[in-house]
């Protein structure tokens, strides 16, 4: 997967990764935001034409609970907002037209998974 894909949807769960430790430093690091913080350490390691790679297989299960962060959906979009616009550092409309993009793509994974 590389940035341009990954800035429409973000289908990696943080428990699934395995990770190189020389491609975390300063500038390239989780940000300090409630969800969404590991969405934007992938944007930042495939900026640099750095690729990432997934298995096919599901190897792991996730449990959603109703008082996670992640379960608040005005949490959730409030973050994503500011992946684009703090830390993509997209302008105004470009952060809102990628929200709505990562938003829809989200809906139709939860519409499959049903």
């Amino acid at each position: 997967m590389n940035h341009k894909l990954l800035l429409n949807s973000c289908d990696i769960g943080l428990s699934t990764v395995i990770i190189k430790k020389e491609l975390i430093t300063n500038k390239i690091k989780f940000a300090n935001i409630n969800t969404k913080e590991d969405y934007v350490l992938w944007l930042k390691i495939t900026l640099n034409n750095k690729k990432i790679f997934a298995l096919k297989n599901n190897l792991t299960k996730w449990r959603k609970l109703n008082d996670s962060l992640s379960a608040s959906k005005i949490q959730k979009l409030y973050d994503g907002y500011l992946v684009y616009r703090k830390y993509m550092n997209f302008s105004l409309a470009k952060s809102f037209i990628y929200l709505m993009l990562l938003s829809f793509n989200y809906g139709l994974k939860e519409l499959r998974n049903k």
